[in-house]
């Protein structure tokens, strides 16, 4: 037999049919996974979920239809420095290959932030900032993490974004003298 041949699956009766098994297999939990009534699916996904997980398919596409975001918005955070300068943080971009991988992640953390409902990681991230950007000749004396977000203006009309900025929350590290806001 060609068991130690690659091409044993193919090649043989049982291995194509151990392929056709395992195909089938994939089809039926991707249906079960993407069942269009809701309903069914959270049934039906639970009973997939560990097969989904492993390999790791379990990405949801209604971010696209039927009602994609109607708002556009970013999260960064501008912080000063104990000689007066500023700079703004930006999260990563990745590059076009597998840097996306790496983007998506911070996409992600850039979405949580955002929500006032998880306030409990703005101090660790703007802490996380403090250290990411420090400089060995002045201190960090604030970090101010800032939101801007747009409604989308109608397909094709043309219209320019109006942005609206808020500064969500300020970190002033331990032992830093009082300063004032910067304007």
């Amino acid at each position: 037999m060609h068991g130690d041949s690659p091409g044993f699956f193919y090649r043989s009766r049982v291995g194509r049919l151990m392929l056709c098994a395992l195909s089938t297999g994939l089809v039926v939990v991707l249906i079960m996974w993407n069942f269009p009534d809701p309903d069914v699916r959270a049934g039906a996904q639970d009973q997939v979920r560990p097969v989904v997980n492993a390999l790791a398919i379990n990405q949801g596409w209604g971010l696209f239809a039927p009602n994609p975001t109607r708002t556009s918005a970013r999260v960064y955070a501008e912080i000063t420095f104990s000689d007066g300068s500023r700079e703004v943080f930006d999260f990563p971009d990745g590059e076009p290959f597998i840097g996306v991988l790496r983007e998506f992640r911070w996409r992600k953390l850039e979405r949580r932030l955002r929500q006032d409902k998880n306030s409990a990681l703005w101090r660790p991230v703007a802490q996380w900032i403090e250290v990411e950007v420090g400089r060995a000749d002045v201190d960090v004396v604030r970090v101010e993490l800032v939101r801007e977000q747009s409604r989308l203006a109608e397909a094709g009309s043309g219209k320019p974004l109006v942005w609206e900025v808020e500064r969500f929350h300020t970190y002033v590290p331990a032992g830093t003298p009082s300063v004032e806001p910067v304007e």
